[in-house]
């Protein structure tokens, strides 16, 4: 299946949001986990982390993901 990134990004913002605004999947998450949460690569879901994190949507700490 193909995501585009922003698409995912907003996913992501989304679930982030629906979860009391935290989510303790990072870049260090097995790709695994991460496919099975989103059903994306690993490598699709740390571009949607970046873009949101450039957007300054979201704060990585080393609990998660938090929004901002």
């Amino acid at each position: 299946m193909l995501i585009y990134i922003p698409v995912f990004s907003e996913v992501l913002w989304q679930y982030i949001k629906d979860n009391d605004g935290f989510t303790p999947l990072n870049d260090k998450t097995d790709a695994e986990v991460i496919y099975h949460t989103f059903g994306v690569s690993k490598k699709t879901f740390k571009k949607a982390v970046g873009d949101l994190y450039k957007k300054r949507r979201i704060v990585l700490e080393e609990d998660g993901i938090h929004l901002a």
